[in-house]
């Protein structure tokens, strides 16, 4: 059954474009995030082992735009009637909840569309706006592609990383060639084309979704377009009775926590050096930035971690530095049922995570921890936390 759009989102512009990629020069989250992976060692070591995790709360790295999460939908809804679906009152909830972002059209059938100014009639235009071609600079994104055969292919820390090499790529073409042009990254979705059932649309797709968004930040891409909201396959935030999957939630989550300021992140503890030409790649990926300002539950200069940990083991962390002694909100994700990385349902906190009824969401509560107090992350685990009395000098403004 066909899921409908709706992005009740201030969108500025409909881009009516095809799958694109917009990147701005920036640091690999290597820069300023060293590796917390260890080997050789005892399963009891390892999580006996602290790290230490610090944020740079002077300033930030990288200013992204307001709408750095934005959604992306395939012309095709277009003529094959779907836009019908957007009377359906969950669908147009769900859609608000990801505001503000902006909606693309985007996809093989681009070509086939016209764009007509409503408010100059008598500027008329082919396939894409002007001013969309002439500001920013396209490529393509799919990067999970055959490779991704089995949901624990989503673990594999050498496949998260082939964004990052395509990104820095792009960068030095943008530099060399259109310096001062900012670059979006269309088409975003966790596996090839349409995706496959049970794998695309599960617990463990979140694993690259979120990494996708916070490699993206850390090296300054402009604005991320997931494909899609819901649309044919399941690459989708939703599924065919519009209930939404484990992407929606960790997108939902992200919109009201982290906002545009990105910070830089120190980590220390476990760590080892690679053999001549081998490179280590972290399970453990630290992100940070100031929270979101649209976020009622929060003042300004508070700050938002969000942490991927793809060990099948517990790790501990320790905030130090600026972080010692601060309250801490966990928004913890695991997946929810005995299905484990297949589940399509995703638990907060303990929580299993559904829409109330077609017009509101549940209470996204998060769990106090008391200052000081270590943050242990479960095995294949995702998780926010907003240090939320720190004051940071970097997120007043």
């Amino acid at each position: 059954m066909p899921r409908a759009p709706q992005c009740s989102v201030p969108c500025s512009s409909l881009w009516l474009a095809s799958v694109a990629l917009v990147v701005h020069a920036g640091l690999s989250s290597s820069q300023y995030q060293r590796p917390v992976v260890g080997a050789g060692k005892r399963a009891g070591f390892m999580e006996r082992t602290l790290i230490l995790l610090d944020v740079d709360t002077h300033r930030p790295i990288r200013v992204l735009n307001d709408n750095f999460l934005s959604l992306q939908l395939d012309p095709a809804i277009i003529k094959d009637g779907w836009l019908d679906f957007l009377s359906s009152k969950r669908l147009v909830t769900l859609a608000r909840g990801l505001s503000p972002a902006y909606l693309r059209f985007g996809g093989k059938r681009t070509d086939f569309l016209q764009f007509h100014n409503l408010k100059n009639l008598a500027k008329f235009r082919g396939p894409g706006p002007d001013y969309y071609l002439k500001n920013y600079e396209d490529g393509a994104s799919y990067y999970m592609d055959g490779r991704v055969r089995k949901v624990e292919d989503f673990l594999k820390t050498r496949l998260l990383d082939t964004l990052s090499e395509q990104i820095n790529k792009v960068f030095k073409v943008v530099h060399s060639h259109a310096p001062g042009k900012k670059v979006w990254l269309g088409g975003v979705g966790p596996a090839w084309a349409a995706g496959t059932n049970n794998l695309s649309d599960t617990y463990a797709a979140g694993f690259l979704w979120l990494n996708t968004l916070g490699m993206a930040a850390a090296q300054g891409v402009d604005v991320v377009l997931r494909h899609s909201l819901f649309d044919y396959g399941y690459t989708h935030l939703v599924d065919q009775h519009f209930n939404p999957l484990p992407d929606y939630w960790l997108s939902l989550v992200f919109k009201r926590l982290v906002g545009p300021r990105v910070l830089a992140v120190r980590v220390a503890g476990l760590q080892r050096k690679p053999r001549p030409g081998r490179v280590i790649r972290d399970k453990l990926r630290i992100y940070a930035h100031c929270t979101s300002s649209s976020s009622h539950n929060y003042v300004k200069g508070s700050i938002t971690i969000y942490i991927i940990n793809l060990h099948r083991s517990r790790k501990k962390i320790k905030l130090a530095g600026t972080l010692r002694n601060k309250t801490v909100h966990q928004y913890l994700f695991q997946p929810y049922g005995a299905d484990g990385l297949h589940a399509k349902y995703i638990q907060l906190n303990g929580q299993k995570l559904v829409m109330l009824d077609d017009g509101a969401f549940p209470e996204l509560s998060p769990v106090a921890l008391r200052a000081g107090r270590t943050v242990v992350m479960p095995p294949m685990s995702i998780g926010f936390y907003v240090i939320k009395n720190i004051n940071a000098y970097a997120c007043r403004r």
